[in-house]
């Protein structure tokens, strides 16, 4: 299978979940996240804003945001080129739908690249992983772009095990693997 083959088997697993299921795994996810230490010594949490079946986020962005943490949620700034930043939300209030229904901050106050240090973990979404920590998106590139210059970002992929592939998934050289994918059941990390 090819990378669009992947993507498309890889959401219509997912979009076979139960909003049951989806709520049960993504609160085991979370709690996993919450127990790491790179969650506790984090001070920047740069996390997306789940969309339809994605493994939910907006606990740990309550969560995050109780925890004293700087928030930050992805807001595309051009979409023709596939870039995105993360502005900092204080609730999630903070957000509105883009063009796309997806939620993202309203203000644009964006977090620069020399706060983006050991203390910033990100937590990126994804279609399709692997083992060996290979991840594919959505087809923009968005996450790939945006960690390109940023490689002491701490990087966790959330994903349900449903998303996982025992075989090798295919990647390309600008393809940036998360440092960890945390699914209900497992942690995968280098």
């Amino acid at each position: 299978m090819n990378k669009k083959e992947y993507r498309k088997n890889a959401i219509a697993k997912r979009n076979s979940l139960s909003h049951i299921e989806i709520t049960i795994k993504s609160k085991a996810i979370a709690e996993k996240l919450f127990s790491m230490e790179s969650y506790r010594k984090a001070s920047n949490i740069l996390v997306y804003c789940s969309y339809k079946t994605e493994v939910e986020t907006y606990g740990i962005i309550d969560k995050a945001l109780q925890d004293g943490k700087e928030v930050y949620c992805p807001k595309i700034t051009d979409a023709k080129n596939g870039k995105m930043e993360f502005a900092k939300i204080d609730s999630i209030d903070d957000l509105e739908e883009n063009a796309m229904s997806i939620p993202e901050p309203i203000d644009d106050n964006f977090i620069s690249a020399s706060n983006t240090d050991k203390s910033t973990l990100m937590l990126m979404p994804g279609t399709a992983f692997d083992k060996t920590l290979n991840r594919i998106g959505y087809g923009g590139g968005f996450y790939d772009r945006y960690l390109q210059n940023r490689p002491q970002i701490q990087t966790i992929a959330l994903s349900y095990d449903c998303q996982m592939f025992d075989e090798v998934l295919p990647t390309e050289d600008s393809d940036i693997k998360p440092k960890m994918i945390i699914t209900e059941s497992k942690i995968i990390q280098r």
